[in-house]
């Protein structure tokens, strides 16, 4: 009974303090509310400066990374996989492609590459092998007919105005033909008329020059050609036009084959004769009589113009075409144009021979000349000026 009544006696004194101290509970109570949620706040905030300091350091080592690390890679293996993509490059084709880009760098560096596939003027050409088959179809065809292609007159080569050029091309640069002559020790009669006659075969004096350009035929020729024989010539030849891209402009027009200039040179020979200006007339025949002099022209004609081109078709033309002019020159017809354009005229680097010619023509007001010479556009010229 006593416990009972001591029991009561501190529940009414308990709710008689709470009553009258109430807010000073309420206040105890907030207090502790507070310390709590600061207290886990302060350890959140540890925690997460924790992580914090973690991620700044992760961060410096990438930094200290990405300051070591080549750029020029990153940019490259990008440009790679572009082209890849921009082309929609099959399987063999990518693996074509990467392996020449990955020779290549490893030749001659990243920046140096990375320069070439970022040009504005480098492109990839799917259509190559499609064009060489075609090319290769045509001659299967002159083939079993047992012509000559480039004795078809239908082809340019084989005319009356082919011989009639090509006459006037020595009539003007015959001092510079017979200076490069001498220069080369070259004894043959006919080696004046069998340079000129690669000149009209190859360039047609000049005035094509090809479509493409040197360096993306040649990486074309390795990323789409299938057959490897063609691939390694390719890589060769890629391999010498950057040994001397800083004497040549890599993207300078060029056959399908990858030919550059006037005398229409592979780079690896380019390289080898060290005779690197070939859009000048005077090198470029510099070029060729190094060439056929080391080939042999004195001793075996057909044997030099073999080497300077692998075709039966291509020595059997150029040796014929050069007796054509040897026997008009006989005659005399050279010194009868010289003194009818006033004696032979060695031209400046930058002017055109035709560009040249023509305008000579013009002045001469000769229309039955001009005739004879089947330059009937620079008859009608005339004709439009007279009236």
């Amino acid at each position: 009974m006593q416990l009972k009544n001591l029991g009561i006696g501190i529940l009414k004194n308990s709710a008689n303090f709470v009553e009258k101290n109430w807010h000073l509970l309420f206040c105890l109570f907030l207090l502790g509310a507070c310390t709590s949620s600061l207290a886990k706040k302060y350890h959140v905030e540890k925690q997460n400066n924790k992580i914090l300091e973690q991620r700044v350091e992760e961060l410096k080592e990438k930094i200290e990374y990405m300051k070591s690390y080549d750029l020029t890679k990153l940019t490259l293996d990008y440009r790679i996989n572009e082209i890849i993509n921009i082309y929609n490059l099959g399987h063999k084709q990518t693996q074509n492609f990467k392996r020449i880009t990955k020779k290549l760098i490893n030749r001659f560096g990243e920046e140096k590459i990375n320069s070439k596939l970022k040009n504005k003027n480098f492109k990839l050409d799917p259509e190559i092998y499609k064009k060489l088959k075609e090319w290769e179809e045509k001659g299967k065809e002159y083939g079993k007919k047992k012509q000559n292609p480039y004795l078809d007159p239908k082809n340019g080569f084989w005319t009356e105005r082919s011989f009639n050029e090509s006459l006037l091309f020595i009539a003007y640069y015959e001092p510079l033909i017979d200076q490069i002559i001498k220069k080369y020790n070259l004894t043959n009669p006919k080696a004046k008329y069998i340079l000129t006659s690669i000149a009209k075969i190859e360039t047609n004096l000049g005035r094509y020059l090809g479509k493409d350009k040197a360096f993306n035929t040649l990486m074309s020729l390795y990323v789409y050609y299938p057959k490897t024989r063609t691939r390694r010539f390719a890589k060769r030849q890629l391999k010498a036009l950057m040994k001397i891209d800083n004497k040549l402009d890599s993207f300078a027009p060029s056959s399908i084959m990858g030919a550059i200039g006037y005398c229409q040179a592979i780079p690896k020979s380019i390289e080898y004769h060290k005779i690197y200006n070939i859009f000048s007339w005077e090198e470029a025949l510099s070029f060729k009589a190094k060439f056929l002099e080391e080939a042999g022209l004195d001793w075996n004609p057909e044997r030099a113009v073999f080497k300077y081109n692998r075709s039966r078709w291509y020595v059997e033309a150029v040796l014929e075409h050069a007796n054509v002019l040897y026997e008009k020159a006989k005659t005399g017809e050279i010194n009868k144009l010289q003194e009818k354009l006033d004696g032979p005229l060695i031209l400046t680097e930058k002017e055109g021979f035709f560009k040249i010619l023509e305008e000579k023509l013009l002045k001469s007001n000769d229309p039955e000349f001009i005739r004879l010479m089947n330059f009937d556009h620079v008859l009608d010229s005339i004709q439009k000026t007279n009236n």
